[in-house]
């Protein structure tokens, strides 16, 4: 006895694509956000590692936190110098396309940013705390002193490093304290979910909607801790 075998008829060739095609719209913005929170986690895992980063500088240099720039606003000290010492790569003006992409997978850089939105000297896409964390430099009469850590009344709230939106020269690489300066706001990137990523004082890192940074909200500039 012989059996035919069947075959599928356009039609059900047709519904049954036309079924994957909806699974695929319903599964597609899931993938996606998945995908955006994986790359926001990674983004706060470079930020506890520069955390950790500036608690080995400070344990090595009587518990200071490392000033900004050398000199008075010459070349940035404090992620270059991280990043050679701590993870042996050498941050600042790229020579090449292959450089930047290089440097870009180091905890400096959040992933969530592209090589054509930076400019040509890089020091990474997170802003240091300007005004209540780090001295400028040595000599700046704003900072005179070095930080320590243990100054801190609250380092578990106040941030030392946001994402930032990046760019040439100096907003490259620091943003001011919103309560004093609003117009640094302009700076401060809200990429992730309309947040920004931080790392605080005490080597933690977290999230917070970027109205809330801009109001300094919990003290997150550290305008209260002088």
């Amino acid at each position: 006895m012989s059996h035919k075998r069947r075959l599928f008829t356009l039609i059900e060739l047709l519904i049954v694509i036309a079924i994957i095609a909806i699974l695929a719209a319903m599964l597609l913005p899931a993938l996606n956000k998945a995908r955006t929170r994986a790359r926001q986690t990674r983004c706060l895992g470079n930020l506890k590692q520069i955390g950790q980063a500036v608690a080995i500088y400070a344990d090595s240099s009587d518990g200071n936190l490392p000033p900004l720039y050398y000199g008075n606003y010459q070349a940035p000290f404090l992620q270059p110098t991280l990043a050679r010492t701590v993870f042996n790569v050498e941050l600042g003006a790229s020579s090449s396309a292959e450089e930047l992409l290089k440097t870009m997978k180091t905890p400096f850089y959040c992933p969530d940013v592209t090589a054509d939105s930076l400019g040509t000297h890089q020091h990474g896409s997170f802003a240091a705390n300007l005004s209540h964390v780090f001295a400028t430099s040595p000599a700046n009469a704003y900072s005179p002193k070095p930080r320590k850590i243990s100054g801190f009344r609250r380092p578990s709230q106040i941030q030392m490093f946001v994402d930032a939106r990046g760019g040439t020269g100096r907003n490259n690489w620091e943003i001011a304290c919103l309560v004093e300066f609003a117009g640094h706001a302009a700076n401060l990137s809200g990429r992730h979910n309309g947040g920004a990523n931080m790392a605080k004082v005490d080597g933690s890192a977290t999230w917070d909607r970027r109205e809330a940074i801009i109001d300094n909200r919990n003290d997150l500039w550290g305008h209260d801790n002088q």
